[in-house]
């Protein structure tokens, strides 16, 4: 094993030394020249070429450009001068080089190696697609570009230092190299600036984004379908930026801007139009349904129109058919919307019109009669004073019936239920108590025995008024309840002993009913 890395180490070496003996095929040699502007950083463990401006105390300092570059395991490590710039440049192989810096001894900053001296067009595909990799004999590749960028700005002199880095030493990070088709073994490196190169009429190409029309309400993916590709041809998609944003719930047109940046920093932009439109169908909430017979029926109140998605379509609304409600029956009402594409959405319903409330009984109360009221031998009659109607007022006192009797000739409380249905099958019920009490056709009220004083002088006629007078103010007479005047009263006087009279009051009410009454009168002198 040692013997192998002791071969391996001389054969770099020897290496190294044919490539600082190899005279430039094209291009002369620059004299090394004093002070640079730049200051150039070499990091072997990331392959990446920092250019600072400054430097401080030995410090670099505000990093300019950083490049990516293939380094080989034998690039020494530390701080060179450039002492020499070949325009192409022969390198082991043999292969050939453009805008070669020398760095130290054999070491040089150099495009990708090309087949053949002086053709832009025989670039190796299988090196430059190994850029950001180690993969020199030890020489800096870099793209033509990057490398034609240190040859123009960078002076001989400028100062180099390459180091064992990390991640950390790439203040700018790490730029990516375009691949190349791998089914060439030569082509151009990307970056050549030379006019006839194919790659300078390239750019990067956006396909599949393109105008489109999305339902209100669903979900929209912007990215789907739309892929990047490089100058190259690579695809970049993961790079894609996507700018604007498409509200679904709202109906409108908005803009979005698919962009991406390739790895030669060039560009490539494409604005479609995203339509948020509604075609979902529309929904009608008219529902079929009983509507009480006689009442007023607005066909549109309270029915809306509706998109799936949700855009109101009310204003579009019309409705078809009548409905009678002052007649039973059955109608169908259809109704019909605009969808947004002003396509016709219809929809029927049926309204019975019914008489879906119970009737009103009226009259139907509880009452009080007197056992005097109905003549002998008729009956009560239970229907007088009692109706009932429909809700649309049509008469329905016909269809009243009546439960339980009533003896008007009997005290007692009785029961009498009232019930009556109506076209729809509805019924209402009643049940009231009628009372019925005992009332006298004629009736003396006040009979009592009373004292009356008179004067020493008075005579029997004028004591016997006095009597008179005394028990018509005390007795009052009724007839069927209602309080006699005193002239229906006749007054009989019967004098049983001096100063002592039995009066008898006799009440007629002209129909056979006679009532007597009696009481005694004591006579005495007033003192």
């Amino acid at each position: 094993m040692e013997k192998i890395r002791k071969r391996l180490l001389s054969l770099i070496m020897t290496c190294v030394v044919v490539l600082s003996l190899i005279a430039p095929v094209t291009g002369g040699l620059q004299e090394v020249q004093a002070g640079s502007p730049y200051y150039i950083q070499v990091n072997k463990n990331t392959n990446v070429v920092t250019v600072y401006k400054n430097k401080v105390n030995g410090v670099y300092q505000n990093p300019v450009k950083a490049f990516i570059c293939s380094v080989g395991y034998s690039t020494p490590v530390g701080t060179f001068k450039t002492p020499a710039k070949y325009r192409w440049h022969t390198l082991q192989g043999p292969s050939y080089g453009q805008y070669c810096t020398r760095i130290y001894g054999g070491y040089l900053f150099h495009s990708v190696w090309y087949y053949e001296n002086g053709k832009n067009d025989t670039v190796s595909v299988a090196q430059y697609n190994k850029l950001g990799q180690t993969a020199s004999h030890g020489c800096v590749r870099l793209t033509v570009a990057d490398a034609k960028w240190i040859y123009d700005n960078c002076p001989l002199g400028t100062e180099v230092k390459i180091i064992n880095g990390t991640s950390k030493n790439d203040p700018l990070g790490k730029p990516e190299a375009l691949k190349l088709n791998t089914k060439n073994k030569m082509d151009w490196c990307p970056t050549d600036p030379d006019p006839r190169n194919p790659y300078a009429k390239k750019s990067p190409q956006i396909t599949g984004a393109k105008n489109k029309t999305v339902q209100l309400g669903d979900k929209v993916d912007l990215e789907e379908g739309v892929n990047a590709y490089d100058t190259a041809g690579n695809n970049i998609t993961s790079k894609l930026n996507v700018s604007g944003k498409v509200n679904t719930k709202k109906i409108g047109t908005y803009k979005v801007t698919y962009s991406v940046v390739d790895a030669i920093k060039r560009t490539a932009k494409k604005t479609v139009n995203v339509k948020v439109v509604d075609n979902s169908t529309v929904v009608i909430s008219a529902k079929s349904q009983k509507v009480q017979l006689g009442t007023k029926f607005d066909p549109l109140k309270g029915v809306t129109a509706k998109t799936k998605a949700g855009t109101n379509r009310t204003s579009t609304l019309k409705v078809s058919g009548k409905v009678n409600t002052d007649k039973v029956g059955t109608y169908k009402l259809t109704y019909s919307a605009k969808k947004m594409n002003g396509k016709t959405v219809k929809k029927t319903v049926t309204i019975t019109v019914g008489d879906y409330k119970k009737p009103v009984l009226s009259g139907v109360k509880n009452k009080t009669i007197y056992t005097t009221d109905i003549p002998e031998g008729e009956t009560l009659d239970l229907l007088e004073g009692v109706t009932a109607k429909a809700t649309n007022g049509k008469d329905l006192t016909s269809r009243i019936k009546v439960t339980g009797t009533v003896n008007p000739h009997k005290a007692g409380q009785y029961k009498v239920t009232y019930s009556v249905t109506n076209d729809s099958k509805l019924t209402t019920k009643k049940t009231i108590t009628i009372t019925v009490k005992e009332r006298k056709f004629v009736e003396l009220k006040g009979i009592q025995n009373l004292e009356v004083t008179y004067q020493p002088e008075a005579s029997i006629e004028e004591k016997e008024a006095l009597v008179k007078e005394q028990v018509l103010e005390q007795v009052t007479g009724y007839i069927l309840g209602e309080e006699q005047s005193d002239d229906v009263l006749e007054v009989a006087m019967e004098q049983v002993e001096e100063d002592y009279y039995l009066v008898t009051i006799t009440l007629d009410d002209g129909q056979g009913h006679t009532l007597e009454g009696q009481l005694y009168a004591t006579l005495i002198v007033e003192q």
